[in-house]
């Protein structure tokens, strides 16, 4: 921007260049025509300058603006990626748990334990684990689910207690 300032002021000097309009630099800076091509020049680098600082200015908002929506999308993203793994392994635990309860009460009403000790060491842990995995998914459920994940539990502690 300088140098077409200065190729401006240097024309002028050697009239290559004619004054826009006399009467108006005659009126302003009086016949001195050098002071004022080399005004208009530094006029027209001050002028570029403020518009390129500008633009300089307006362009690190906008990056700085995507970024950090970019930045929160990513960090949702990351919350529910987190927040899904955690409830999807917790409902996996509570269907093995309850799957296991589930086989070890059937395999025990088709084959009957020797001992009543046999069958508590055998049927009680797994309703422990079952009521883990309940309460470790419980903060996943709604009302109704976690009500009716209950009276599954009640159904299986009554079997135990009719093989037992």
């Amino acid at each position: 921007m300088f140098f077409w300032s200065f190729l401006i002021c240097f024309m002028h000097n050697k009239k290559y260049i004619k004054p826009m309009n006399e009467t108006v630099t005659y009126a302003i800076f009086g016949n001195n025509s050098n002071i004022t091509a080399a005004i208009i020049g530094a006029f027209g680098a001050l002028l570029g300058a403020i518009i390129a600082l500008l633009g300089v200015l307006v362009n690190a908002w906008i990056t700085k603006k995507s970024e950090s929506e970019r930045r929160r999308s990513e960090e949702k993203r990351w919350y529910a990626d987190h927040y899904l793994d955690r409830k999807i392994d917790s409902i996996i635990n509570l269907h093995s748990s309850l799957m296991d309860w589930y086989f070890s009460i059937q395999f025990y009403g088709n084959y009957p334990p020797s001992t009543l000790k046999e069958f508590k060491d055998q049927v009680n842990p797994k309703s422990d684990a079952y009521l883990r995995s309940l309460a470790n998914v419980s903060i996943y459920l709604d009302q109704a689910e976690y009500s009716k994940l209950t009276e599954v539990l009640g159904a299986f502690r009554q079997a135990s207690r009719l093989f037992g």
